[in-house]
């Protein structure tokens, strides 16, 4: 996983008294010290699940799956795409190819 944000591309506001008085010290500050620093935990988060979780399931119940509303019939799948994509509306998309046998 690697995420790039472009910190011209955020934007902050602060209001109120004190704090819109320091924003021309704070914002830079906290573009080129705090966002790196979420990207970082998001980055090694879902790297930890991938690694646990995901591949732990794929160890456990590999890329067979059986659909038992098909009459038991089973679905072999593999990832078609290189990389999974989350799309505008926040939902993950990924392109398989499945072969389905009894």
């Amino acid at each position: 996983m690697n995420i790039i944000v472009n910190p011209d591309d955020v934007d902050i506001t602060l209001t109120g008294g004190l704090a819109s008085r320091i924003a021309g010290v704070l914002i830079p500050y906290l573009k080129s010290t705090v966002i790196p620093d979420v990207i970082t935990q998001v980055e090694t988060t879902v790297t930890t699940l991938i690694d646990t979780n995901i591949n732990a399931d794929l160890y456990t119940y590999g890329v067979e799956v059986e659909v038992p509303e098909l009459g038991g019939i089973m679905a072999d799948y593999g990832q078609m795409a290189t990389h999974a994509q989350v799309t505008a509306a926040s939902t993950l998309e990924m392109a398989v190819n499945a072969t389905f046998f009894n």
